[in-house]
């Protein structure tokens, strides 16, 4: 059967109550869906994890089930063994989990059994980083504000460049960029905040508004921005 089958055969097992079975697909595509279909690695991570943390609201087994899939992943990295694709899933559940920090131990663990796996997973851990309120941390290993933003808008300019699509959907894909521009720029000022560089998250505000290109978008950016700072 077709990953995507798996999936879809999961939800509609959930949605009769029939949980073991749906807990069961889920499991399947988890461990398996990339063996058929790389490109779900998205969907496995984020859509197909949803829906189980779903499930596991009238069937606690898929928690524990998902939990024990976990801690086995998490056990192999904190041997200093492991891809970044293993600490990939490991982040993403503990964050369907609401258990960020768990994310957080584990990427300590990794700066002191595996600190060159831990430098270069880096991007994966600082949510978590920060939702820790370690700010030091997340300074150490984060590129300097200027050259983030840089990068970041950099990527918004471009995909706003390249958006091709029917009328109708490019107004939601523009505030998808827009949401994710603003999320990173989030990070950026959390951190400085965090370190009382009150001054410098000041300028880094102002730069992530003047380096949007497109005046419409930045327009959408300096409105997202403001319901988060102006209030």
């Amino acid at each position: 059967m077709d990953p995507r089958d798996r999936l879809k055969a999961g939800q509609a097992a959930a949605q009769e109550g029939r949980f073991a079975e749906a807990l069961g697909e889920y499991v399947w595509f988890h461990e398996h869906a990339l063996e058929h279909e790389p490109a779900l690695y998205g969907v496995r991570l984020s859509f197909a994890l949803g829906y189980w943390i779903d499930l596991a609201q009238s069937f606690p087994e898929a928690r524990r089930k998902l939990e024990e899939i976990r801690g086995n992943k998490a056990a192999v990295l904190a041997l200093g063994q492991g891809d970044r694709h293993l600490f990939h899933d490991v982040a993403s559940i503990d964050q369907s989990l609401g258990a960020e920090v768990d994310t957080y131990r584990l990427f300590k663990t990794l700066l002191a059994v595996a600190p060159l796996n831990a430098a270069a997973w880096f991007d994966l851990a600082l949510e978590a980083i920060v939702h820790a309120r370690d700010y030091a941390l997340a300074e150490r290993y984060s590129d300097p504000p200027d050259e983030a933003l840089l990068r970041y808008s950099s990527s918004l300019n471009r995909d706003i460049a390249e958006l091709d699509c029917e009328r109708k959907w490019r107004a939601r894909r523009i505030d998808a960029y827009a949401h994710i521009y603003v999320e990173r720029v989030a990070s950026i000022m959390t951190i400085l905040s965090g370190l009382r560089k009150f001054d410098e998250a000041g300028m880094c505000l102002e730069w992530a508004e003047t380096l949007v290109e497109s005046r419409a978008v930045r327009k959408l950016v300096s409105e997202k921005l403001a319901k988060r700072y102006d209030a």
